[in-house]
């Protein structure tokens, strides 16, 4: 009797903690077919792999070290490969590509950094505090939810999935292309290769890609069809092909297809332990009473920018393009000025949200952000434009809005302003009460905004009990079991969803 009583509990237990982590799925990797691309050389210069299921790191801190620079100098989109130069020495690779023949900017090994460490980016030497600290890249989202799934919700028997990922490196694609090392007829014809496999896979068949996930690292306005995106990857949101798949994104419209999560910071604990002393670090924090404005020059923000270098008691500037002199910026300076501040000013950059707000919340400093609950008195270039894409509407079902009718949400961790005046006036009036109920609020959901270290298993339950199922994407993944699409279109042209 006993015996038996055991197993049914710790049965349910499982089955409990199943549904916390992965929203009850099974999830199946769809193995896709890897590029290639003329620039890539054979495959022994990749060290290891992103994709790979069997790789989990060399479970220590990796130490970035600076790979080759690759033989390649392109300098139009028309000048074809050197390939006559040998290949690099090994390096991080992401679906077969070496991070070194990826490329972002002038800085040719950025990729390469992002990648160590499995996707979480080189740490940082600092003296902020004692937990490792990354630097992570903007739009990795695509290697954590890989990686988490493959440590905790992987089903390698696609019969007997509920969920199936499909792990469209559609970042690697864009930075390839918009720094020629790819060519348009490369990636449009890996994207066809890719529909091609899939269309003849049962399990899409069966649903028509229904039960599939698809992640978009960069915000998904730049996937509509007159975008770089769409240009860059051949990815398009109005695509008939992608139309029943569900999306999850980093900022996008309140649509049911999409759940628009956290920007990945720089923070990925491996314990509950972790997550507790950062949380009492934040809490302990002597602060400033005024806001920090840590943005680079835009001409939108030209004026916010002029008062807050001017002395006028409600706020500071703070350079983060390093056009101040003497200012060596790195991540971790912005996170050390966060957490001196009570404050921060998050104004629209390229699009209007920043990953500079989750950094705000990470460090325990409460955001002002530029929108309105309601209707705006007039246009305001500090809330960017595409008003749909804003906070109130892009997180809204992350944080468990059932609708995007309920815009008062984000009150409960920022404050909310249209224009410059009515920022500085919140921070001179707000009260020392409601600044504690603001801060309180921010301790709470800082746990789910969390992306635990991509090593980390959630089978190793007595180190992260408290916190484990709380992280971003087990609370995408219950967001999508619990309100799934049900191919219903919604939303507007504008969308293309």
């Amino acid at each position: 009797m006993w015996p038996l009583l055991f197993v049914l509990v710790a049965t349910a237990r499982g089955a409990s903690e199943a549904d916390a982590i992965c929203g009850g799925f099974r999830i199946h990797v769809v193995q896709l077919p890897k590029p290639s691309f003329s620039v890539i050389p054979n495959a022994t210069s990749v060290d290891w792999d992103i994709w790979d299921p069997h790789y989990q790191g060399p479970g220590t801190v990796e130490v970035f070290r600076m790979p080759p620079r690759p033989p390649i100098r392109f300098r139009t989109r028309h000048q074809p490969p050197d390939l006559s130069v040998p290949a690099d020495g090994p390096v991080p690779g992401l679906a077969g590509v070496p991070c070194s023949y990826i490329r972002a900017g002038d800085v040719w090994h950025l990729p390469c950094m992002y990648l160590t460490n499995l996707g979480m980016g080189s740490v940082q030497q600092q003296t902020l505090t004692p937990l490792d600290f990354y630097d992570t890249y903007s739009f990795s989202l695509d290697w954590f939810v890989l990686r988490y799934i493959y440590n905790n919700c992987h089903e390698e028997d696609p019969e007997k999935a509920t969920l199936f990922f499909l792990p469209l490196p559609l970042t690697m694609l864009y930075k390839g292309f918009a720094f020629h090392m790819f060519t348009a007829e490369e990636v449009l014809g890996y994207l066809s290769q890719v529909k091609a496999h899939l269309e003849a896979l049962e399990t899409w068949k069966r649903k028509g890609g229904r039960d599939h996930l698809i992640v978009v690292s960069k915000t998904i306005y730049d996937f509509q069809d007159v975008r770089k995106g769409a240009a860059y990857t051949g990815f398009r949101n109005s695509d008939p092909f992608w139309s029943l798949t569900n999306v999850f994104s980093i900022e996008g419209p309140f649509h049911q297809r999409l759940i628009n999560m956290p920007y990945p910071t720089f923070l990925h604990p491996r314990s509950d332990s972790d997550v507790d002393n950062w949380l009492a670090q934040i809490q302990a924090a002597k602060r400033s009473r005024k806001a920090i404005l840590a943005a680079g020059s835009r001409a939108s923000r030209r004026h916010l920018i002029k008062e807050c270098s001017a002395d006028n008691g409600a706020c500071d500037y703070f350079s983060a393009s390093g056009d101040v002199a003497d200012t060596a910026f790195t991540y971790w300076n912005l996170i050390d000025l966060y957490m001196k501040y009570t404050f921060t000013l998050q104004p629209a950059g390229d699009t209007p949200t920043r990953r500079g707000f989750f950094d705000s919340l990470l460090a325990g400093s409460i955001p002002i952000i530029f929108d309105s609950i309601d209707e705006p008195r007039r246009k305001n270039k500090l809330s960017g434009r595409l008003g749909d894409r804003r906070y109130i509407y892009s997180y809204a079902r992350f944080f468990g809005e059932t609708s995007d009718e309920n815009r008062r949400w984000i009150e409960k961790i920022a404050i909310v302003v249209e224009y410059e005046e009515d920022a500085f006036r919140a921070i001179k009036e707000i009260t020392d009460e409601q600044i504690a109920q603001l801060q309180k609020n921010i301790v709470e959901i800082i746990p789910s905004l969390l992306y635990w270290d991509t090593r980390w298993r959630s089978d190793s339950r007595a180190r992260s009990r408290k916190y484990g199922a709380q992280n971003p994407i087990a609370r995408a993944l219950r967001e999508l079991r619990d309100r799934p699409y049900n191919g219903t279109p919604t939303g507007t042209a504008l969308d293309q969803l």
